[in-house]
Parts: structure tokens; sequence; C-alpha cells
């Protein structure tokens, strides 16, 4: 996508390149594009649970029916447990992302699963 912004528009938008020295106009634009990024996200993400509403809901009802006797046990896991680990899993795919732009001559598979920090290979 960077790429393409840039020969069309002609305007780096590359994640954490702000120039040097740094340009305020290089953040604004990074920013629009993260903005429309995440725009884009809930969009679709809206778009899904209204389609799939029944769906959704039978599953939803499906899963937490062991917790119905616990409704405090069920509110905690909804509105605490599940965001804590889906956000969780969020920061890790985008920061693996961005770590892999950083480095693409090792691509997303290399630091997907932390081989820059938890590498075991003591061979230098």
């Amino acid at each position: 996508m960077n790429s393409f912004i840039l020969s069309r528009y002609g305007v780096d938008v590359t994640s954490g390149n702000y120039g040097d020295p740094p340009e305020f106009k290089r953040f604004l634009h990074q920013l629009g594009v993260w903005v429309l990024v995440v725009v884009g996200c809930k969009l679709g993400t809206t778009v899904v649970e209204y389609v799939f509403e029944e769906p959704l809901a039978a599953f939803g009802l499906l899963i937490l029916s062991p917790l119905c006797f616990n409704p405090h046990l069920e509110l905690f896991i909804v509105v605490v447990l599940l965001p804590l680990i889906l956000n969780a899993f969020q920061f890790w795919m985008v920061d693996s992302y961005l770590m892999a732009q950083e480095d693409k001559g090792k691509g997303l598979s290399a630091n997907f699963f932390g081989s820059q920090y938890g590498s075991t290979d003591y061979s230098d």
C-alpha cells in the first residue's frame, strides 16, 4: 500500500519514517492512513456482525451456555478476559507487521515467531 500511495500521490507513508529532520506533515499523512484503515476495519466488522447476526448470536449462546449459572463470571469473560486476549493478539499482529517492514529481508514469518528477541542461536 505504501508504494501505491507513493506512486499515485507522491506521499511517503512508510510507518515510522518522518524524514530527517522529522516533518509533522509526514506524521499527519501516516495518521490519516492509519485512521482510514481503522475505520475500514470497524465498518467491515459492523457489516459482518449485521449480516451474520443470527448465527453469531446462536454461537455465542452455545459457547456461553455453560456459564449461565454465574452471570458475574460470564460478564467477566465477555467484558474483561476476551477483550484482553483479543487486544493482545491484535497488538502482536501489528507489531509483527511493523517489525517485518523494518527488516524486509527476513519477512513477516521470521519476526512473527519472535526470532529477533527469542532466538536461541548462540553461534555468534
